[in-house]
């Protein structure tokens, strides 16, 4: 893949043609986005995306401000990356992304990263709507939108239909909900049961919300970070993480619970969890964002 259009953050000098196919940007992994290996978050990573796609979303004339100024907007419904080898603090890096196709009412971008010698280092392919800011319902995407992508258009990476659409989570868990006790998801046969690993409570922020005032990607992800167990958090390292968005969360909501149910190891060593955010609402809750999240002990990377 040719290398069409940069910027660099710290420079915001751009250097591309409106109608460029593929957008790059650099980045340089910064103190405050390393985890305890002193490697990039995958946090960090979907923000670097966010204002990746932003930039060229602007460039191709589909940006945040000339779609507010139609009544609609930007969402995100599902997010899927593959983290190869995260790049260590201070590490330069190049993210490439692209347009890929329009898939029903959504319109898919990837996403790649690399370092500065052409080594990938993560993978992710995301999946978005044009939402209506006064109902909050999609919109069909205008046809115009297929001259976004070109007809040799590279994937990132191949995604299988997601099977978190398939998992059904508890209405609640034990009382204790210390890490290690059970609390078990009504699972297809096919799938293994899960068990309550972590549990975290937070309180949607003014900070949290982006320009359509509700919560972002990047606060999603910090958010199922902080659900996993500390050992996990400290032992090992994110391999997969994919996401999918049910609904908004608005300023001033309460998120309920952000839980991470462990499932059984798919390899021997390795940590698989099924998150959930649940907020709020009339007295009751209800879940936003599920996600899937792979780990593997430092050792083994």
């Amino acid at each position: 893949m040719n290398l069409k259009m940069m910027t660099d953050r710290s420079t915001g000098d751009h250097s591309a043609s409106v109608a460029t196919p593929i957008y790059s940007q650099t980045f340089r992994v910064r103190i405050n986005e390393i985890d305890p290996h002193k490697r990039a978050t995958c946090a960090a990573l979907s923000n670097w995306m966010m204002e990746a796609a932003s930039v060229h979303a602007d460039l191709l004339g589909v940006s945040t401000t000339s779609l507010h100024g139609m009544g609609a907007a930007w969402a995100l419904t599902r997010l899927v990356m593959e983290l190869d080898d995260m790049p260590l603090s201070e590490q330069e890096t190049l993210l490439r992304t692209w347009p890929t196709s329009l898939e029903r009412l959504q319109f898919r971008r990837d996403f790649c990263l690399y370092s500065l010698d052409q080594r990938v280092l993560a993978r992710a392919v995301s999946f978005w709507v044009n939402m209506d800011l006064q109902s909050r319902k999609v919109l069909r995407l205008p046809q115009e939108y297929k001259n976004l992508v070109s007809d040799t258009a590279e994937h990132a990476m191949e995604v299988e239909k997601s099977i978190l659409s398939r998992l059904t989570l508890p209405e609640t868990f034990s009382p204790d909900t210390g890490p290690g006790n059970l609390g078990h998801p009504v699972l297809p046969e096919d799938l293994p049961v899960a068990r309550l690993a972590g549990q975290a409570r937070i309180l949607v922020r003014r900070s949290d919300l982006d320009v359509n005032r509700h919560v972002n990607t990047v606060r999603y992800m910090e958010w199922l970070l902080e659900s996993v167990p500390q050992s996990i958090w400290e032992g090992f390292r994110l391999r997969r993480v994919e996401v999918a968005c049910r609904a908004e969360v608005f300023g001033g909501t309460a998120v309920s619970r952000c839980i991470a149910c462990k499932l059984p190891d798919s390899l021997p060593g390795d940590a698989g969890f099924v998150s959930s955010v649940m907020a709020e609402e009339d007295g009751g809750e209800r879940e936003v964002l599920r996600a899937l999240m792979y780990w593997q002990p430092v050792t083994k990377l």
